[in-house]
């Protein structure tokens, strides 16, 4: 597009026009990548009172890549694109689910053109042990086998592990 705009005073003396060109450019550009974690969900529990995640991955170099939580258009870190990769670094202090979405801007302030949000990846802070009870048949028993059961009790995460151990055996998988 060009504007230009001219004047003309009431003795009919008129000005020059000067141009100003500029483009419109709506093209979506491409979107991060989030390669670290890997996985969609990631596991922590908190030590020394503080639990520490990094969030990585591609991008465009020279663009800026905002770090968003789940919810929010404010970010909570951004960081300009070098060598086609970004790193955040992020701490928290409280067991909780937290989902991050990270996107790239062109050149904030200047040209706004956004990448899709990419996302969610999920961090669990869970520092409560799961409880087990071992239920089963009386301890006094002449059998030379017995029946035993368990139950656990986990409201945060999940139990992603089962171990097992008789007497002064080691422990594995049951």
């Amino acid at each position: 597009y060009t504007f230009g705009v001219k004047q003309t005073d009431l003795a009919n003396n008129t000005s020059s026009s000067t141009p100003q060109t500029w483009t419109r450019d709506t093209t979506m550009i491409a979107s991060p990548t989030i390669t670290v974690p890997a996985a969609a969900t990631t596991y922590s529990k908190l030590s020394s009172g503080t639990a520490s995640l990094t969030l990585s991955g591609g991008c465009i170099t020279g663009y800026t890549v905002k770090l968003l939580p789940e919810g929010s258009t404010t970010p909570l870190q951004s960081t300009v694109c070098s060598s086609s990769a970004y790193s955040f670094s992020i701490n928290k202090t409280a067991d909780g689910t937290y989902k991050f979405y990270v996107k790239q801007i062109v050149n904030p302030g200047v040209d706004e053109r956004t990448s899709a949000l990419i996302g969610p990846k999920t961090w669990m802070i869970d520092s409560v042990a799961p409880v087990t009870t071992i239920t089963g048949q009386n301890p006094r028993l002449s059998s030379t086998s017995a029946t035993l059961s368990f139950t656990t009790v986990e409201t945060d995460s999940g139990v992603s592990v089962y171990q097992c151990k008789l007497d002064t055996g080691s422990w594995a998988s049951c």
